[in-house]
């Protein structure tokens, strides 16, 4: 998907815009999160799933039908939205039916058909692109809706069964009236703390992708304001959590639990740094080396694969130990290897196999550092709260793609006066084809092959960028290094649905006493 948005960002000229749709996109997977969580608790996760899987076909429907870069904004919110969900409902599924220990590995594996998507993406991004990109996203019209239905039924024969046997009920807010159904609804989805997190971070991180384009940059008025705004709405977000009767985030009890709060640390410095080097690195390989779509697909998800087998064998190692820091410590130091190494690598004097390792050092270390640590945070809390929890580490996780994608945003403004100083000397100050290049990125590469003397001015703008944006996740990397030498270290059980109760696994919590906590909580 990647690949088809990225093409179609440069047929629609936007290149740059489309660094701002991916902070929006970051934002909605990360503030998704929680909203689907209390959904999952208040309709059940049948209804949440086939939600999702809705949003998901809406979303490239409208992408592939899309005609310029407002259509495929349109289409992104909703794929976001969808795909948010879906991946937060498994992940939740998972952590029902598991314990603990076992989950390390359960939720490792599930990942593991990005394998076969490696081997295979690139072979179907370079038959359809550039001219038929649009079927790339239509196919999954056909696949998701198909591919999920299983899942869907099988959750929804559960519920059945748990209706029937009394342990739930049938519909959510059962005999409350349109009105104070609605208004319980508002409450369990905290709709106030969701509107101050979700908006003052996007308010605050808008403006460092768009302020280029704003008239006085960032003297501009408009921009200032977005920053005042999203200041004063995070500000009021944790007075909000606190009074709120059913919050999103349970401020005193998560930030107070270290179990809960370090592995989320480490999820959110970890995406903060990954997409400081990810989401530039596409458009670089393209002109930097000259790399077709297929093998700057490969490329590009070199750092996935490995993260995936690394991933699992991580949590192999975890279910057979019971214990998880140490590998976390070697995960963080690897990954400022593979960082050190890209760094001296991130040029057009590197070899193909000096631009890879460094993506096979990052996945490695990534997968030993992160492979079990949101299951940590599962584990410290009780079953009844196991949503919340979970929807909380995937959108800090989120959070820090989206901030990482804005700062990304931001440093790639300075492409602008890059190109303008290493071109100008060769075309004679023509702003035309620095905005062509600018604006198109390696789609504008075409007319310039490599080797001569606008491609490789182009070739240092890129890689200069590509630096600036290296050292911060250098810097980053040691950060999580020191996150995760504070990491507690449990005993991970087994047999149990978390650490701190005897409950055995699958056993359904209770349901909640008050009408507008009602739940349609699905476990097996």
């Amino acid at each position: 998907m990647s690949v088809y948005l990225n093409t179609a960002a440069s047929q629609f000229n936007g290149i740059v815009q489309y660094t701002t749709l991916g902070v929006i996109q970051s934002m909605i997977l990360a503030a998704g999160k929680p909203v689907f969580a209390k959904l999952a608790d208040v309709l059940g996760r049948a209804a949440t799933l086939t939600l999702s899987v809705l949003l998901f076909t809406i979303g490239t429907i409208t992408i592939a039908a899309s005609n310029g870069i407002g259509g495929l904004a349109a289409g992104m919110v909703f794929f976001s939205m969808g795909n948010t969900g879906l991946s937060f409902v498994l992940q939740l599924v998972v952590a029902d039916l598991t314990s603990p220990r076992w989950r390390c590995t359960i939720t490792n594996v599930l990942t593991v058909h990005f394998v076969i998507n490696f081997g295979i993406a690139s072979k179907i991004t370079n038959a359809l692109v550039p001219e038929n990109w649009r079927w790339g996203v239509g196919m999954f019209t056909i696949i998701n809706p198909c591919v999920t239905a299983p899942i869907i039924g099988v959750l929804v024969w559960q519920q059945i069964q748990s209706v029937r046997q009394g342990v739930i009920h049938k519909y959510p807010y059962e005999g409350m009236g349109f009105l104070r159904s609605f208004r319980a609804f508002i409450i369990d989805i905290d709709l106030a703390g969701l509107f101050c997190f979700a908006g003052g971070f996007l308010l605050l991180l808008l403006p460092l992708t768009i302020a280029d384009a704003a008239p006085r940059g960032y003297q501009s008025g408009y921009i200032i304001a977005m920053f005042v705004l999203g200041a004063c709405l995070l500000l009021a977000w944790p007075l909000v959590e606190l009074r709120a009767p059913r919050p999103m985030v349970r401020i005193r009890e998560f930030f107070a639990n270290p179990d809960v709060i370090v592995p989320s640390a480490i999820l959110f410095v970890d995406q903060f740094s990954v997409a400081l080097t990810m989401t530039a690195a596409y458009q670089w390989v393209e002109i930097t080396h000259g790399w077709s779509t297929g093998n700057a697909t490969y490329f590009l998800y070199t750092q996935s694969l490995c993260l995936v087998v690394f991933g699992i064998a991580a949590g192999l190692a975890a279910t057979y130990t019971g214990r998880y820091k140490r590998l976390s410590i070697a995960g963080a130091c690897i990954r400022i290897i593979g960082l050190g190494v890209m760094m001296k690598y991130r040029g057009s004097h590197a070899s193909a196999f000096q631009v890879v390792i460094p993506q096979v050092l990052m996945g490695l270390g990534g997968g030993l550092m992160t492979a079990n640590v949101a299951v940590v945070a599962q584990a410290a809390v009780p079953h009844e709260v196991l949503s919340i929890v979970t929807g909380f580490t995937m959108l800090v996780l989120e959070l820090g793609a989206a901030i990482g994608a804005a700062v990304v945003g931001a440093v790639q403004q300075t492409l602008r006066g890059s190109l303008h100083h290493y071109l100008d000397p060769i075309t004679g100050g023509n702003a035309t084809v620095v905005d062509i290049i600018y604006a198109q990125g390696s789609g504008a590469m075409a007319d310039y092959p490599l080797g001569t003397p606008i491609r490789d001015a182009t070739v240092h703008a890129w890689t200069n960028n590509m630096h600036q944006l290296i050292i911060g996740a250098i810097t980053l990397a040691a950060v999580n290094l020191l996150t995760c030498v504070v990491l507690p270290d449990h005993e991970l059980k087994d047999k149990q649905q978390n650490n701190v109760e005897e409950g055995r696994v699958g056993v359904l919590p209770p349901i909640a006493a008050r009408p507008e906590q009602r739940s349609t909580l699905q476990v097996a």
